[in-house]
This record gives structure tokens, C-alpha cells and sequence, in this order.
């Protein structure tokens, strides 16, 4: 790099178009001169120690790949060094991970363009992937829960709430916004040292926890969110591995807030969402519709016209269809029998069950079975 002075306007619209925040160090990488945004807690000193020892002093540019938890970009500015860090997985993993490359490839060619985008925006020069070194750094458990001050604090508890409000409200927007902020706030607690993907999962089910305490606070029935979060731990449970802890527990979100849109846009008297309850709640049972409007306190026929005239359906046919559903997830996240998800369904039998189903759903549970809950074993 030939530059004379650090170009501050450049790196901080750097740092805006690729959200990786950007350190000047000391020439013996001990001591960060510069940070952009000048509010980022920078590596710590042990974190900077352990890379300037692993670092090649030769090398003009060098990719640290640390666990899953961090990728180091690493560029010679006259007699100091840049540093971009990068975090694809704001999770700290332990030693016991011993992540390989091949593991992270999937994040490695973005930091490497960042690094070649980095250099030609400084100098003007055009560097390939070959000009990077590349290493594969683990570091112990010190290192990992003392890099940098980032482990001090944990997310905004006011920007959280934020969060929570969009979600209540069904605002995509919002919420998007307000779970970048949250995110970009702090650091999320470390839930289990021994082990990189109980951390996670643990993450996804706090965070599933939150947004169901916020679906209850909107129109959304009850049973209908506590399903929707049963539905999301099991699915973490059943996982291998998280390739993006953000985009995983984002979507969770987003799929509470368009399950509350959906609500909202029907234009449900409370004594039909009071019927839906009921319904969710004894679905395993043999209802009857003379049961469910003593139940709610109206007559018989005048539920079944207005529950038809909101619902465009009758009220058998929603039982039907939200059995079905039922059976769907039960077929998916548990190891329940066909003939006993039967049975807890209320139906006369396997076979009646069996023609139920793949009427509604096209397919037989057994084939049902097979196809979607291979996907999470």
C-alpha cells in the first residue's frame, strides 16, 4: 500500500457498504491506533497477541479463519497493519470445535473479495485469491471469551423490547431493523462453553422465547403461537449444524410476524377467535359443534353462521383441517407412530386416518413421514 495517510472517508463508507468494522493497528499489532465505527470495541490484547504470533510478517495480506466465531482480514498499511473482522457466526465456539477450512468455505471467498475490495479501493491495485494467505487458527478458551470487550456486554435490553413491539404489531419493517440494531447492540451470552452448536440451538430457543412471549402479546391465538415455538425448538434440536445463526433466528421471527399479518388482515369477531382456541386446544378430542357453542354461549346455528361467514368454511371442516395439521407436524418432529398420531387425533381408525390425510395432503403419512422428516435427522 502506497498511501500516505489513512484514508478515513473511504474506510468508513468501506465499513457502511460492507457492515465489517475496520482497525488500524500498531506496526507490532499490539496496540489498535483507530477504530471505524470509532464506538466498536476492537480484539483484546490477548486476541491481538495470539495473531500477531501466528502472523506472517512477509505476507502483504492474510485470512485468520479462528473456529466459526471470527474471520480476521488481515492488510499491511505502510509500516502497520488493517485489521477487518468479520463474524459470520456471532457465537464464541471452544477449542474442542476444531473447525477446519473446508467447514468455513462457505465464508471465506465474501472475506476474501472484502480483502481484494479493501486493497484496490487503497492503492488501485487488482490482487487475486492466490495473494491471500490463508490460516486456520484455533484458539483456546481464554482467548475466545476475553476477544475484546465485546463479551462485557450483552445486547441492548431497550432495543430488544423495540424488537419485540415490531413483532407484536406485524411490522416486517420494523422488526428487520430493530433485530439488526439489537444484534449490532452487544454480544449474546455464552450458553454453553463445551459445545459450539448446544450454543446455538440455545440461542435459537431464547430467541424463539422472545418472539413468542412478543406473537402473544398481538391478535394471535394462544395455541397457535406455543405451536409455532414448539414446531422451531423441536426442528433446532433435530439439527446438525447452523450455517448462519442471523438468517436462522431472523426467519423465525419473520415467521411469526406473517402469521400475525395474516391474523390481523381477517377481520375475526372475538367469539370466533375464542372458537379457534378452543378448537386448538382440544384438537385430540371428538368435538362436536353442539359442545363448542355451549362452550362460547350462543346457539348452535348461529355459530355455525357467523364462523362460516369469517372463515369462508365450516366448522367441521376447519376441525378436519387443523387435525391434519397437527398430524403434519407430529409426522415431522416426533417418532410417534402412525397409528398412535392416529389415535391422539381422534380418528375411528388408521385407515380413515390414512384417507384423510392424503386426500388433503396429496400423500400417505407414511410417504409424508419419509420425505419431510429425513430433511432434519
Amino acid at each position: 500500500m502506497n498511501k500516505k495517510n489513512l484514508p478515513v472517508d473511504l474506510l468508513t463508507m468501506f465499513y457502511q457498504l460492507t457492515e465489517r468494522p475496520i482497525f488500524l493497528l500498531s506496526s507490532n499489532m499490539k496496540v489498535v491506533t483507530k477504530s471505524i465505527p470509532t464506538n466498536t470495541v476492537p480484539p483484546s490484547q490477548k486476541y491481538l497477541k495470539e495473531l500477531s504470533t501466528a502472523s506472517n510478517p512477509d505476507a502483504m495480506y492474510q485470512l485468520f479463519v479462528i473456529q466459526q466465531s471470527d474471520l480476521i482480514g488481515l492488510l499491511k498499511f505502510e509500516n502497520k497493519y488493517l485489521l477487518i473482522w468479520s463474524r459470520p457466526l456471532p457465537i464464541y465456539i471452544t477449542q474442542k470445535a476444531n473447525l477446519t477450512l473446508n467447514e468455513s468455505d462457505k465464508f471465506i471467498p465474501k472475506m476474501l473479495a472484502i480483502i481484494k475490495q479493501m486493497e484496490f479501493d487503497l492503492t488501485g491495485n487488482l490482487i487475486s485469491d492466490s495473494d491471500i494467505q490463508v490460516v486456520s487458527l484455533n484458539l483456546n478458551d481464554n482467548v475466545l471469551l476475553d476477544s475484546g470487550e465485546l463479551n462485557d456486554f450483552h445486547n441492548n435490553n431497550n432495543l430488544e423490547a423495540k424488537m419485540s413491539d415490531a413483532i407484536t404489531r406485524g411490522n416486517k419493517e420494523d422488526f428487520e431493523k430493530g433485530f439488526d440494531a439489537f444484534l449490532n447492540s452487544g454480544e449474546p451470552g455464552l450458553l454453553d462453553k463445551d459445545s459450539s452448536i448446544r450454543n446455538q440451538k440455545n440461542l435459537v430457543i431464547v430467541a424463539t422465547t422472545i418472539f413468542t412471549r412478543s406473537a402473544l402479546k398481538s391478535k394471535l391465538q394462544p395455541e397457535i403461537a406455543y405451536r409455532m415455538s414448539d414446531r422451531y425448538i423441536q426442528e433446532v434440536e433435530r439439527l446438525r449444524k447452523i450455517d448462519d445463526l442471523r438468517e436462522y433466528i431472523l426467519n423465525i421471527g419473520l415467521d411469526f410476524i406473517k402469521k400475525i399479518q395474516m391474523t390481523n388482515m381477517v377481520n375475526t369477531l372475538p367469539i370466533i377467535t375464542k372458537v379457534q382456541d378452543y378448537i386448538l386446544k382440544n384438537i385430540h378430542k371428538q368435538l362436536t359443534i353442539n359442545e363448542i357453542a355451549l362452550y362460547v354461549g350462543i346457539s348452535k346455528s348461529y355459530l355455525m353462521k357467523i364462523f362460516k361467514m369469517y372463515q369462508h368454511m365450516t366448522i367441521d371442516s376447519y376441525i378436519a383441517q387443523q387435525r391434519i395439521k397437527e398430524a403434519q407436524g407430529l409426522l415431522t418432529y416426533s417418532s410417534e407412530p402412525i397409528a398412535d398420531i392416529s389415535d391422539h387425533l381422534g380418528y375411528n381408525s388408521q385407515a380413515y386416518f390414512s384417507r384423510c390425510f392424503s386426500k388433503a395432503t396429496g400423500i400417505s403419512p407414511s410417504k409424508y413421514r419419509t420425505k419431510y422428516q429425513n430433511g432434519f435427522i
